[in-house]
């Protein structure tokens, strides 16, 4: 399980690496950087419990959804951005995958430091997912949503 889960964390962080070396603007850099760092936070957390059998429990920064972030990133990147939402849509589908993966090891790991440190990884994960969602429908949203500017209630984008 452990094995599996750096290699799944090792490969997540290339996979966001790649997207932050090719993303447009600044914002989706940050973004994708950081998501990245996580990855290597996750990968450290596993290494260590296989190393040691002890799980660091601690508390580390996690990306959160908060819309402020795209005040950060220029909406005319969109248009050069928008050509790589089947990226996104990717690792959103990749980020899920993972968290069904964790929650499924949780069932069949009998170490409850073990089982605590794949809560927390499914927790972050989570907020992962949650942000792709996100920055998927913000980045499609023009193409998908008709709103009337009369009677609209939608946010401002």
């Amino acid at each position: 399980v452990l094995d599996t889960a750096i290699t799944m964390e090792i490969e997540g962080e290339r996979f966001y690496r790649e997207l932050a070396d090719n993303a447009a603007s600044q914002g989706f850099k940050r973004i994708f950087t950081m998501l990245a760092d996580d990855e290597v936070k996750h990968k450290e957390k596993f290494e260590a419990l296989k190393e040691s059998g002890q799980a660091q429990a601690d508390d580390y920064t996690i990306v959160t959804t908060n819309s402020d972030f795209y005040k950060s990133i220029s909406k005319a990147n969109f248009v050069e951005e928008n050509n790589q939402i089947g990226v996104y849509r990717k690792a959103l589908h990749l980020e899920k995958k993972s968290v069904t993966y964790y929650k499924d090891q949780m069932d069949k790991v009998a170490d409850e430091t073990a089982k605590a440190l794949l809560a927390k990884i499914v927790t972050e994960e989570e907020h992962h997912v949650a942000l792709l969602q996100e920055l998927v429908d913000y980045i499609a949203k023009p193409e998908t949503w008709v709103e009337s500017a009369e009677f609209g209630t939608g946010r401002e984008y």
